[in-house]
């Protein structure tokens, strides 16, 4: 009878392994098959239903036998679906056929890797150009275009993210948690930044493994010379990153060097300061140092508020204009990532006797600890009005998602251990996973457009800027999320301000300026339409009283006798005035 009972489960579950290996395919066959075309304002709906419900019940089905772990073939099969599933949403995009997933950082970010490859130097605004170099060297080895690695290079960062994430979590965890990490750590905490061909992107993704090398060293009574030389030569290309992972590494350092008395780091703390100045004083990030310095001495009014404060202004200016759905779903599409895994930490604490929650609490204190070190950084980088950013990256790209992650794995792991719920737990995993996927990009599920930038849009503007009489202008048109388009697109064909200096760009009015004569607006001017703008007025972006432009303005400019449409491709118009000013 129990072998009988053996065979039924082997039975079920290799009908399972094979039921979540079919879904994956048809998920793949659909992305394979799928024909660009163009921009529309959700990436979501440009792939059928279907191809989500796939992906979700692919991953739910492998978490499942994953957990179950009775067969270490089907174990191993599952994990290897989990990650095709993990890669194959990293390339929605690239099929799709977006440039990047962003139009204002990796806009720049992509001008200066052209530069690069121009000009066979770094351009002077490049002020940590490891990410331009990488992204150059890989396009020069493999013969692809740049424009053609934004969307996928990302991905191997990406990858290399969970993988070195993975390994930081395993000096916390043990090896019977190998499976349950694996699981969490192949979702997308990161949302589009996992697709950023920019650099804070790129030093977030390797950040971990030199989180992983520090704490070797400080978690180890003998310390090896392999690490330390590993250590040593990581803190030495730590200056050349993001300024935010500068700062990561030089408070984590004096962490253990001030509280920990962990005298041994001192050197490395030396010598990466060293390098950083030398970097500093050599590139225009001095410029921006100095500003700071200068506005703290002399008592002077910060030049923006606090991140957090810009982020709860926004917040609350918005939230009676929405529906409490629509602000539920909102919440937990961005934050449901950090929510419930907080809420499962808490039960796993809580709901033990006292004797195991003891026992939680000082045998795992080391992640604990961890975590709240890193929480309070991210703390500072909200709160503080000097050295700041927008709240969207500051609450994306979270340093203490390096320590959420194991700590989640652990508390997870109670309550396995106690009710052995793997069906339940394997639902929990899924609702996060299905968050973090429906909440990677911007989309009117979170009140934005896609923000993707179409090839289309790119050769459309490259015609502009080949055509362009010498006395025009380029106008951008007014982006009601962001300003910052026109520079942006400025940027990306030409990233020195000297070649920048025979183009200009300037905002365009509300309406452009109708109902009354807005011909005379535009003299010595190039309009440029986007498929994104013509279409924002149909985004659920509520928290925004009245479009800047509607349906009728575009018409308007259409039937306008004194402008004419000199260019128009899938996704994007060119208009310029009849006569010249």
């Amino acid at each position: 009878m129990g072998e009988n009972n053996k065979n039924i489960r082997r039975i079920s579950q290799f009908i399972l392994l094979s039921g979540s290996i079919i879904l994956l395919i048809f998920e793949i066959a659909i992305l394979v098959s799928t024909e660009p075309r163009g921009y529309d304002i959700t990436i979501y709906h440009q792939l059928p239903t279907e191809f989500w419900y796939a992906h979700i019940m692919s991953y739910f089905v492998a978490a499942y036998l994953i957990l179950k772990g009775s067969n270490k073939l089907f174990v191993k099969l599952e994990m290897l679906v989990v990650l095709v599933n993990y890669i194959t949403f990293l390339l929605v995009p690239h099929v799709l056929g977006y440039v990047v997933v962003n139009r204002l950082d990796p806009l720049t970010n992509m001008g200066m890797m052209r530069a690069i490859i121009t000009e066979g130097h770094i351009v002077k605004v490049d002020i940590y150009p490891a990410n331009q170099i990488i992204y150059v060297v890989t396009s020069i080895i493999s013969n692809y275009e740049i424009d053609h690695l934004t969307t996928t290079l990302p991905v191997v960062f990406s990858l290399f993210f969970i993988t070195s994430t993975y390994i930081l979590s395993k000096v916390f965890v043990t090896k019977q948690h190998k499976q349950l990490l694996f699981l969490i750590v192949t979702m997308y905490f990161l949302r589009y930044y996992h697709l950023h061909p920019t650099p804070h992107f790129t030093s977030y993704s390797i950040a971990p493994i030199g989180l992983f090398l520090l704490y070797k060293h400080v978690l180890s009574k003998n310390h090896e010379l392999p690490i330390n030389i590993a250590l040593a030569t990581f803190f030495l290309a730590v200056p050349f990153q993001h300024p935010f992972i500068v700062i990561l590494f030089a408070y984590i350092l004096m962490y253990h060097i001030v509280i920990s008395k962990d005298m041994d780091l001192t050197p490395y703390l030396i010598v990466m300061s060293i390098v950083f100045i030398i970097w500093l004083t050599s590139s225009d990030l001095l410029i921006g140092a100095g500003d700071i310095i200068k506005t703290i001495l002399q008592g002077e009014e910060p030049p923006r508020p606090p991140a957090l404060t810009q982020g709860t202004n926004a917040f609350f200016s918005g939230i009676s204009k929405v529906s409490l759905y629509d602000l539920f779903l909102f919440i937990n599409l961005l934050y449901g990532r950090y929510l419930i895994p907080g809420i499962i930490i808490g039960i796993s604490i809580l709901r033990l006797n006292n004797r195991r929650s003891l026992f939680f609490i000082t045998k795992k204190y080391k992640i604990v600890l961890f975590t709240l070190i890193l929480s309070i950084l991210d703390a500072f980088l909200l709160i503080n009005p000097y050295i700041t950013h927008v709240f969207e990256r500051l609450t994306t790209l979270n340093f203490f998602v390096y320590g959420l992650i194991p700590l989640f794995t652990l508390s997870l792991d109670t309550i396995l251990k106690r009710y052995k719920p793997s069906i339940v737990v394997a639902l929990i995993l899924t609702l996060i996973m299905a968050l973090t996927l429906f909440g990677t990009y911007p989309s009117p599920l979170v009140f934005n457009p896609n923000r993707s930038i179409a090839y289309n849009e790119i050769i459309g503007a490259e015609w502009l800027f080949s055509y362009k009489e010498t006395p025009y202008y380029v106008i951008d048109f007014v982006d009601p999320i962001d300003t910052q388009a026109g520079y942006r697109f400025l940027t990306f064909f030409y990233i020195n301000a000297n070649d920048r200096m025979q183009y200009s760009y300037s905002d365009i009015p509300p309406h452009f300026g109708y109902p009354i004569n807005a011909t005379s607006l535009y003299k010595n001017s190039y309009i440029l339409i986007s498929t994104q703008d013509r279409n924002l007025e149909k985004v659920r972006i509520k928290v925004r009283e009245k479009p800047m432009f509607v349906s009728e303005d575009f018409e308007k400019l259409n039937t306008d006798s004194k402008i004419n449409k000199i260019y128009q491709t899938l996704n994007i118009e060119i208009y310029r005035p009849v006569h010249k000013g």
